[in-house]
């Protein structure tokens, strides 16, 4: 009996030649993308609950110098206003979009991964303290406290004052942001219709640091809601509104890299961390499963990427802190400053360690 004439032994050749069925596929983008996101989530969510379980989530308080009455108010209602923003928002582009569609659209997917990702605000700040929130906020502290990477000194009440009910809810609405700038590419592609993507993405980045000044250097820093301490190249250098040009080229990279995420899809509409769906086999509900991790592993990578590591490097590199600064508490947040009787970072001050000695604020160390 020969091969043709018995079916096992042609299946048999069949595998040895190397069948289809049997062929390796390759991994694809979105599996990537997805494990990380699945990764960043679960350290997240694994510490913030050890966050909230510790000492460390108690609320920094705003110390001897009380924000001026204006100030307060603006803050106050600052949080409302944005906690309320942020709820039409998440109606808008999640359950809305979830009843029209029954799946989670891009824009929900951006949403919730900025929401996400503002647990990871502090993170520029775990080798040395360059920035911090109005301690004047409503805050628990931050989960810097409880990261094993972090090396700048902390302590219940003495600790980066995360405003749990403004900086999330800002985040979340960095959607718009995206949103507004898509529309501003399509017109200037239709405007111009021969520009190419290389163009398309430099006047991205240009949006996004214009973006960025106008929010935060025109907005949110005099208005109080945080300081750029130790940032670089700034302007209004001497006040606590000061505004280094590093931070709008970070954050508008953020703004233009969520925007060209959202923008640059391709001919099935998927975004970069979606590549390769389509070539999995695998039910629409397995698809949906691995395309949510995967988005928004994709925009906390924006930020982490773009924002966190470059400025945790200008960080070391912390510049003087100006007086105007140091003089308000609700601005030090208990981690050093006149009030406490220990330096803030600058040029002249060792980057300090948990438990460390660390100098006065005359910049003698204790004997």
């Amino acid at each position: 009996m020969n091969a043709k004439s018995h079916p096992s032994a042609a299946m048999a050749g069949e595998r040895k030649s190397g069948s289809p069925a049997l062929v390796a596929r390759p991994v694809q983008p979105v599996q990537i993308w997805a494990w990380i996101g699945v990764a960043l989530l679960m350290a997240e969510f694994w510490f913030a609950g050890k966050w909230i379980l510790s000492d460390q989530f108690v609320a920094v308080p705003s110390g001897p110098d009380v924000p001026p009455e204006w100030m307060r108010h603006v803050l106050d209602i600052g949080q409302v206003v944005m906690t309320l923003i942020w709820c039409f928002s998440f109606y808008w582009f999640v359950i809305r979009a979830w009843q029209r569609e029954r799946r989670l659209t891009t824009d929900s997917l951006i949403m919730i991964g900025c929401t996400l990702a503002s647990g990871w605000d502090a993170l520029s700040d775990v080798g040395q303290y360059w920035f911090t929130y109005n301690s004047y906020l409503f805050n628990r502290g931050s989960m810097l406290a409880v990261m094993p990477i972090t090396l700048s000194p902390h302590a219940p009440g003495a600790n980066e004052a995360w405003p749990m009910f403004f900086i999330n809810t800002l985040y979340g609405n960095f959607v718009i942001v995206a949103i507004i700038m898509c529309a501003l590419l399509r017109f200037v592609k239709s405007r111009w219709p021969q520009i190419g993507t290389p163009a398309l993405v430099a006047i991205c980045f240009l949006l996004g640091g214009i973006a960025d000044f106008i929010i935060e250097g025109l907005v949110l820093l005099p208005l109080g809601f945080w300081t750029y301490a130790g940032g670089h190249w700034a302007i209004n250098a001497d006040t606590y509104y000061k505004f280094p040009l590093h931070e709008a080229i970070c954050a508008g990279s953020v703004f233009a890299s969520l925007t060209c995420l959202r923008f640059f899809v391709d001919d099935k509409g998927q975004t970069i961390p979606e590549r390769g769906l389509d070539k999995i086999v695998a039910s629409p509900l397995q698809k949906s499963l691995l395309r949510i991790p995967a988005v928004l592993g994709g925009v906390i990578m924006i930020f982490i990427i773009t924002y966190h590591l470059p400025q945790g490097f200008l960080a070391l590199h912390s510049t003087e802190w100006p007086d105007d600064v140091k003089n308000r508490s609700y601005f030090t947040n208990h981690i050093c400053g006149p009030q406490v009787n220990l330096a803030c970072p600058g040029p002249a001050v060792p980057i300090a360690r948990p438990g460390a000695p660390r100098p006065d604020y005359a910049g003698r160390f204790a004997q």
